[in-house]
């Protein structure tokens, strides 16, 4: 079974947004709520289900940490845009 932690990159799988990214903001038994900083901020993530998301395996502490520690949302959009995010 995959693990999902704060402050992984998310691929969506499915939906209306299928193919956009996002940092996962909090994790809970099922679902997942995922923020991009444009449409989605951090104030209100979007509530996914963790079959529909994909894991981009980049290892970044810096992110989950600044994630734990209360992240803007113009650094998620530099964070995605820097790793071939969104088109932001």
């Amino acid at each position: 079974m995959l693990s999902y932690e704060v402050g992984d990159i998310a691929v969506s799988k499915a939906g209306h947004d299928k193919g956009s990214k996002y940092i996962i903001m909090e994790v809970s038994k099922d679902f997942v709520y995922l923020a991009d900083g444009r449409l989605k901020k951090t104030d209100k993530p979007k509530k996914k289900n963790i079959k529909h998301i994909q894991i981009l395996h980049i290892n970044d502490n810096s992110v989950k940490e600044k994630v734990l520690s209360g992240i803007t949302n113009e650094e998620i959009k530099y964070f995605l845009k820097t790793f071939g995010g969104n088109n932001v």
